[in-house]
């Protein structure tokens, strides 16, 4: 097993930078993303359309029955294993232990939280692989032996986030690490096993669809996230990774000078993505695409969530990464103010996404 590495160091979050229950940035329609959305269709929760959270596990909702059928197959090992988990007296008494009322309360924050920071928790982990295994190696390495990313999170004191802070600003990660698909199996007395099996076949028809879809498709990255607090709870997102084809072309036409370019560069720019992301996550701002966007590759922004009709949703901070300007947010400053890499946050996420 990988040592068990920290996150930067992050400073504390201040009441007047990183505010979200108001908002005065003007921005285009269909920029803003709505964070509650039907796990099977992607259906965005509206004043008309309200969606329904599973009653067996509290994690995904769902905009209709059908679509809560569609979608049963594949949910049905993560929901019974959660529901599992809520009956077991020691982790309710963690649960509550750790300041929420009830197993339902924090399952819904846990998925909340995680789904607002999707975009980095992907960063985190494809960059701790690049690192971990090398920036051209880095897929073989996952795969020799197959590991699972875990990423180790706790509640964030209250005290100093903003009145009205969304479930965005819930834990902080204090830590990552890698365990090879055996260590993870042999976990909670072997019962870890079952549940890896479970979640691993009712997956099979994604990675087909996955695979169909994209020729250069290679396989799914899982991020397996760990309250510290709450041993008992635990949640397994599965990131897909495809293999890199723009960066080797563009580096064949340019020859040895291109490669050598890119060798000095390419270390910090990966570390760049891997700290901005975590700092995304850690001083309040989020990171994510507009609705707008058709290609996975197209570069987050930052954002923050506000109240609107009703239900809260993500609003960016702009709409392009060439109007920044320090002051917007303190959080964003101090992740700007940490990148090593030459050409802007913009051109940094951009190769990441390449990668």
């Amino acid at each position: 097993m990988i040592p068990f590495r920290r996150a930067p160091e992050i400073p504390e979050p201040s009441n007047s930078s990183s505010r979200n229950s108001t908002d005065t940035t003007t921005v285009p329609s269909g920029s803003v993303t709505s964070l509650q959305r039907c796990a099977h269709c992607d259906a965005v929760q509206t004043p008309d359309r309200r969606l329904r959270r599973c009653a067996g596990c509290f994690g995904v909702m769902y905009c209709t029955k059908e679509c809560q059928k569609r979608a049963w197959p594949e949910h049905k090992p993560i929901c019974r294993a959660h529901a599992r988990g809520y009956n077991d007296p020691e982790t309710r008494t963690d649960i509550l232990s750790s300041g929420f009322r009830s197993p339902k309360e924090f399952f819904e924050g846990l998925m909340e939280f995680v789904d607002a920071h999707r975009w980095a928790f992907a960063a985190v982990a494809k960059a701790q692989m690049l690192l971990s295994g090398g920036i051209e190696g880095g897929l073989d390495w996952l795969q020799n032996p197959p590991k699972v990313f875990h990423l180790h999170l706790e509640r964030r004191e209250p005290r100093g986030l903003p009145e009205e802070s969304h479930l965005s600003c819930l834990f902080k990660v204090t830590g990552y690490s890698w365990v090879t698909v055996e260590e993870q199996r042999a976990m909670y007395g072997g019962s870890g096993a079952v549940e890896w099996d479970r979640i691993v076949t009712a997956r099979i028809p994604d990675e087909r669809d996955l695979a169909a879809a994209d020729p250069h498709y290679v396989c799914c990255l899982p991020v397996f996230y760990c309250i510290d607090s709450v041993p008992g709870m635990h949640y397994t997102s599965f990131f897909p990774l495809c293999r890199s084809t723009v960066i080797p072309a563009v580096l064949a036409r340019h020859g040895a000078a291109g490669q050598q370019q890119w060798d000095a560069q390419k270390q910090s720019l990966v570390q760049d993505a891997l700290d901005f992301s975590l700092l995304s996550i850690d001083t309040l701002f989020t990171l994510r695409r507009l609705d707008s966007s058709k290609d996975s590759r197209d570069v987050p922004l930052p954002g923050r969530f506000v109240r609107a009709r009703g239900a809260r949703v993500w609003r960016p901070l702009f709409t392009d990464w060439r109007d920044y300007r320090p002051g917007l947010h303190r959080g964003l400053d101090v992740a700007m103010q940490g990148l090593r890499s030459d050409g802007g946050i913009k051109n940094t996420l951009s190769l990441f996404a390449l990668l």
